[in-house]
Parts: C-alpha cells; sequence; structure tokens
C-alpha cells in the first residue's frame, strides 16, 4: 500500500469540507492525522464515495496533542472504500491538519 498525504486547511464557515483523497475503487489499512492547530468544533470523518458512503472512520474531534504524536488508526484486514476517499472536516473556526491514508487502488480484473 502507498501513502497519500493531504493537508488541509479548513473549517472557517461551519459547513463541512470535503477533500479528495482518492478517486477511485480502493483498500485502505491505516489513517494517520495530526492536528498542528485546532479550529474550534472541529472535527474530521474518512467516508467512501458509494451512493450511500460507508463510514470508515470517525467523526473524531481533532485536538492538538500534548506529545506531538500522530493519532493512527490500523485495520488487521484492509476496507474496501467504494468509488474512492473522501476526508470531510467540519468546524466554526479555521484549522489545520495532516492527513496521510495508506491506500492502494483496486485493479479491475480485464476480461479475457
Amino acid at each position: 500500500m502507498k501513502s497519500v498525504h493531504r493537508r488541509i486547511n479548513s473549517g472557517t464557515t461551519g459547513t463541512p469540507t470535503t477533500t479528495n483523497f482518492i478517486k477511485v475503487d480502493a483498500v485502505l489499512d491505516q489513517i494517520n492525522f495530526l492536528c498542528s492547530a485546532a479550529g474550534t468544533s472541529w472535527t474530521l470523518t474518512v467516508k467512501d464515495k458509494a451512493g450511500t458512503p460507508a463510514f470508515l472512520y470517525g467523526p473524531v474531534t481533532l485536538i492538538v496533542p500534548t506529545d506531538g504524536a500522530p493519532i493512527t488508526k490500523f485495520w488487521d484486514k484492509p476496507l474496501t472504500a467504494e468509488g474512492g476517499i473522501d476526508v470531510i472536516t467540519a468546524g466554526t473556526l479555521a484549522g489545520v491538519a495532516d492527513v496521510w491514508i495508506s491506500c492502494a487502488p483496486i485493479q479491475s480484473n480485464p476480461s479475457p
């Protein structure tokens, strides 16, 4: 699996902001995030892009950790993200977070 990184700056309007990580079907086995500037009531959710999106992680409240260590969520068996992976942040004042997702696109098998 490959780690995909995005820096997210959002949450200033109170309207959820979506950051697109992967645009195709994928599997993921780990999410890491580190909040360097927590916004007010700032949350993070990871979903897939299915017709009815599956919650892959969260929502969690983002805070700046006192030890500076990222938060890690790891699954023993990879999760499937239909249609891709989105990270949704929401809050009332701006915040900054770095998110890394260990994922790989699902390769479809062509017909013989």
